[in-house]
């Protein structure tokens, strides 16, 4: 079994899951393959222009997708901080409000937490607070 019917083989079985199997291409096995190389650090058995255009395209197509896929994990886990940081104030302000003490600056933390999270600029506080 070559390298490429081992990848492609892995990338069916575990597609197969999801309905029929999903065919896979020799050029997307390939670009997968170097990827793979060069992120390990090795060295391929074949210089640059040895490398078929359409490779070199199905590689510049998955750095894309890696690079969405980057964009957006981060992006998720800013959200998923803001939504902690909303479950830590809204927790605190209902201990304030058990106790009885210190409603106001817990409310005003759960506020800032709420605007952080929707990303608008929190109400100026009066004086008075």
């Amino acid at each position: 079994m070559t390298s490429n019917e081992a990848v492609r083989a892995r990338v069916e079985v575990a597609m197969a899951g999801q309905g029929s199997a999903i065919r896979v291409s020799d050029v997307l096995v390939m670009a997968i393959v170097r990827q793979v190389i060069e992120a390990l650090g090795v060295e391929g058995p074949y210089d640059e222009g040895a490398v078929p255009l359409p490779v070199r395209r199905m590689e510049e197509q998955l750095q894309a997708s890696r690079e969405l896929i980057v964009g957006q994990t981060a992006r998720a886990a800013g959200r998923v901080q803001a939504l902690d940081a909303l479950a830590v104030a809204a927790r605190r302000y209902r201990k304030a409000v058990d106790r009885g003490k210190g409603k106001k600056a817990a409310r005003a933390n759960l506020f800032d937490a709420v605007a952080a999270l929707t990303g608008t600029p929190g109400a100026p506080r009066s004086p008075k607070e």
